[in-house]
C-alpha cells in the first residue's frame, strides 16, 4: 500500500495497482494489527502448516485456500540466526523457528510457485545453504566449505563419505543423510549433474539400476559410479519449480532513514536458465534506488510534550512503576560477587581497567545499594529507579568513555544511543556516523542520554519508516511496539526491493544489454515527488504575506502579554520532574542562576546539584501556581 501511494502521497498514479491476498503471522497481537490495518485479507497462523493439506486453518478458524500470487515475501525468522545470540545459536536443521521458517517459505515456493520472492533475514544468516535449498543445485567444488552456523572444524568435513544416497525401486538416487554443510533436504531425489565447462542447462541424469534398490552410496561412491569430476562438476536435484537467486547486503541508513541496519534480501525469481541475469537488473535498481540521508535521528524523536511520552512517564511514576523501583532497591552490591553473583561483573570490570576508569566513577547516576541514585540534570529519576545496577553502571561507564574519548562529548549534550539490553562487552558506546541510531530490535532497549530516557515504540517505528500516524493501532504495549518495529523490515528498503523486483524483468526486455542500461529514459529515474523530496508539500500560511514590523507586533500583543506572561511562566516546565499535564506539587522552585537549571526542592534530593548556584525563584510566601488547564482555557 505505501510503495503504491509512493511513500505517502494520496490519489498519485504510479502505474500499477496491487492486491494483498494473504498474510502469516503467528504472535496474536500481530495478527490483531494486521487485520485491522488489512481488513479483508487472508491471515493464517503458522507458515510451517501452510502446504500440509489443500485447505489451511486461517486465525479465525475458518477453513481457506491459499490464494495465488506472483509476488512473495518472507521475513523469516532470525531469532536462531542472530549474532546477538551469544550461545546455541541454532542452523536450519535444528528444528529452531528459523530454520522451520525458512523450510516452510522453500517448500510454499515449490507448492504454489510464484514468479518472484523475496526472503529478508540477518547478515550472518547461512545465505549459501539456503540459496542451494531454493536453486536444488549443489557445486560440489564447495561441498566442504562451512556454510553452516553449527561450529564445525573444516578439516572434520566430509561430504564425500557424509552425504549418502539409497537407491528407490525406480532406480533414482534419494537422499538419505546430510552433513551440516550441505543445502539439501533429506529425501530430495536426484535428478543428475552437469559438467563444469558444459552448459548449466544440460543436465545429464543419474539413474541405477532397479535391482540395486534399497543400496546406500555416498557421494564418493556415486560420483565415482558415474565418472563425476568433485571439483568440478555440479548435482542437480529434482524440483516442482526451478528458481535463481541474487542475494544483496542492504543497510537502512543508505535508503533515507538513520538507523544502521545490515541486514540481507534474497531476490529469487523463476528460471530454467542458471545463468539468468535478471539479478544483475535488480542489483543495478538497487543501487539506483539508494537515497542519501537528509535528517538526523533527532528528527524522528516525540517531542517531551506528546501524549505518549508523558502518559509513558506517567506509568513510571505510578504503581507499577513504583513497585519495580522498591524491588530494585532490594538488590545486593553488584560489584560483591560473594553477595551478588552476577556474571556480567567480569565484563564490567574488565571494561572499566581497559578503558582506564576507575570502579568508582559513576558520574551519571551515582547508582550504590539500596537503589540509592543521584542522577545528572537531564536523566528521569523515575526511569533511572526502574533500571537494575548492570544498567546503571554500563550507561556511566559508556559516559565516562565518551568524555575521555579522542574528541570529548558529553553525552548528555550530544546524540548516543546506548542499548541497555545487551552486556557492555557486546554493544558500543558511539555508532560510526553521528545521528544514526544503532539497530532497532525486538527486546532492544536504546538509551538517549541526552534526552534522558529510553527510545520509545512509535519512535521504533518512525526509524523503520512505519509512520505510525497511519496505523490503526489498538492496546499494544512498549513492549509489544518495539517487538513490532524490530521485527519488522525498514519501510524503504523493502518497498525498494518489491520496486525492483517487479522493474527489472521489463527493463530487461526493453534494455537487454545490461551494461548499455540507461534508467535517465524511465519514469524510476525521478527519485523523488514533484515536491523534490520536501516534508511538506506547503511551507504554511505565513509564506509569502509581509511580515510584521516590531512596532506592530508590541502595540498588538503588549496588553495581552501584559495579563498572561506571570501565569505563562508559572504553568511552564520548571522542573525536569514536570511533564505535560501537570505541575509540580512542591511550593519551591530554585533556578541555577549561571545556566537557568530549574528544578523543585523535592527533586534536589535524587539529582547532582553540586555544580549549580540555585536561587529560590517560586517560595512558598508567592502567589500558587495556577493549574495547567485553568491557564489553557484563558489562551
Amino acid at each position: 500500500r505505501f510503495l503504491s501511494q509512493g511513500g505517502g502521497g494520496e490519489g498519485k498514479d504510479h502505474g500499477f495497482d496491487y492486491e494483498h491476498n494473504m498474510s502469516c503471522e503467528i504472535e496474536p497481537f500481530k495478527q490483531a494489527y494486521i487485520g485491522r490495518n488489512f481488513p479483508g485479507v487472508l491471515l493464517f497462523p503458522d507458515i510451517t502448516k501452510l502446504t500440509e493439506k489443500e485447505t489451511v486453518v486461517d486465525v479465525y478458524g475458518r477453513a481457506q485456500k491459499i490464494p495465488e500470487g506472483n509476488l512473495f515475501v518472507a521475513g523469516t525468522s532470525c531469532k536462531d540466526f542472530s549474532m546477538l545470540k551469544s550461545a546455541c545459536r541454532k542452523d536450519i536443521e535444528d528444528k529452531g523457528t528459523s530454520g522451520e521458517t525458512f523450510l516452510a517459505a522453500v517448500e510454499y515456493l515449490e507448492q504454489e510457485q510464484p514468479a518472484v520472492a523475496l526472503f529478508e533475514n540477518v547478515d550472518k544468516a547461512p545465505w549459501e545453504k539456503m540459496q542451494e535449498y531454493i536453486r536444488g543445485r549443489l557445486k560440489l567444488a564447495e561441498r566442504n566449505s562451512i556454510k553452516n552456523i553449527t561450529e564445525i572444524k573444516k578439516d572434520q568435513a566430509d561430504a564425500d563419505n557424509d552425504l549418502k544416497f539409497c537407491i528407490d525401486e525406480d532406480g533414482r538416487y534419494v537422499v538419505e543423510e546430510v552433513p551440516r554443510q550441505v543445502g539439501v533436504r533429506a529425501g530430495c531425489i536426484v535428478q543428475g549433474f552437469v559438467r563444469g565447462d558444459d552448459d548449466p542447462s544440460n543436465v545429464l541424469p543419474l539413474k541405477a539400476s532397479s535391482k540395486k534398490a534399497g543400496k546406500i552410496l555416498t557421494l564418493g561412491q556415486l560420483a565415482k559410479e558415474h565418472d563425476i569430476e568433485l571439483d568440478e562438476d555440479i548435482l542437480v536435484m529434482e524440483k516442482r519449480a526451478r528458481y535463481c537467486t541474487h542475494l544483496i547486503r542492504l543497510d537502512t541508513k543508505e535508503y533515507g532513514l538513520p538507523q544502521t541496519r545490515n541486514r540481507q534480501y534474497l531476490f529469487v525469481w523463476r528460471s530454467d536458465d542458471p545463468s539468468d541475469d535478471l539479478g544483475e537488473y535488480f542489483q543495478l535498481l538497487m543501487d539506483h534506488l539508494k537515497t542519501p540521508l537528509l535528517h538526523s535521528m533527532e528528527a524522528f524523536m516525540l517531542p517531551p510534550t506528546h501524549d505518549r511520552i508523558r502518559c509513558f512517564r506517567e506509568a513510571l511514576r505510578s504503581g507499577p512503576g513504583l513497585m519495580v523501583a522498591k524491588e530494585r532497591a532490594k538488590e545486593l552490591d553488584f560489584f560483591d560477587w560473594e553477595l551478588s553473583g552476577v556474571k556480567d561483573l567480569a565484563h564490567h570490570l574488565n571494561y572499566r581497567e581497559l578503558m582506564g576508569i576507575d570502579e568508582r566513577s559513576r558520574w551519571l547516576t551515582q547508582w550504590n545499594t539500596r537503589g540509592r541514585k543521584s542522577v545528572a540534570p537531564g536523566l528521569w529519576p523515575e526511569l533511572v529507579a526502574m533500571w537494575n545496577m548492570r544498567r546503571c553502571d554500563l550507561i556511566d561507564a559508556f559516559a565516562a568513555t565518551a568524555v575521555r574519548d579522542n574528541i570529548s562529548r558529553d553525552p548528555l549534550h550530544h546524540s548516543f544511543t546506548w542499548d541497555l539490553s545487551q552486556n557492555v562487552h557486546r554493544t558500543s558506546v558511539r555508532t560510526p556516523t553521528v545521528g544514526v541510531s544503532g539497530c532497532v530490535t525486538p527486546g532492544g532497549e536504546l538509551l538517549l542520554p541526552n534526552k534522558g530516557r529510553t527510545m520509545m515504540g512509535f519512535e521504533k517505528l518512525l526509524l523503520q519508516g512505519i509512520p505510525f500516524t497511519r496505523l490503526a493501532l489498538g492496546p499494544e504495549t512498549e513492549v509489544q511496539l518495539s517487538d513490532l518495529a524490530g521485527n519488522a523490515m525498514s519501510m524503504p528498503v523493502v518497498c525498494a526491493t518489491m520496486l525492483s523486483a517487479i522493474c527489472a524483468p521489463q527493463l530487461r526486455r526493453l534494455q537487454p544489454r545490461i551494461q548499455k542500461v540507461n534508467l535517465s529514459d524511465f519514469m524510476l529515474s525521478q527519485k523523488y515527488d514533484e515536491a523534490n523530496g520536501a516534508v511538506l508539500a506547503e511551507r504554511g500560511d505565513l509564506h509569502g504575506v509581509k511580515k510584521l514590523s516590531a512596532k506592530d507586533f508590541t502595540d498588538t500583543f503588549s496588553k495581552i502579554a501584559e495579563e498572561l506572561a506571570e501565569d505563562a511562566f508559572r504553568c511552564s516546565v520548571l522542573c525536569n520532574c514536570e511533564s505535560s499535564g501537570q505541575t509540580s506539587g512542591d511550593d519551591k522552585i530554585l533556578e541555577c542562576s549561571s545556566c537557568g537549571f530549574g528544578i523543585c526542592h523535592t527533586c534536589t534530593a535524587s539529582h547532582q546539584i553540586g555544580s549549580h548556584d540555585l536561587k529560590e525563584i517560586i517560595t512558598c510566601g508567592t502567589k500558587k501556581r495556577q493549574n495547567l488547564h485553568e491557564f489553557e482555557m484563558k489562551l
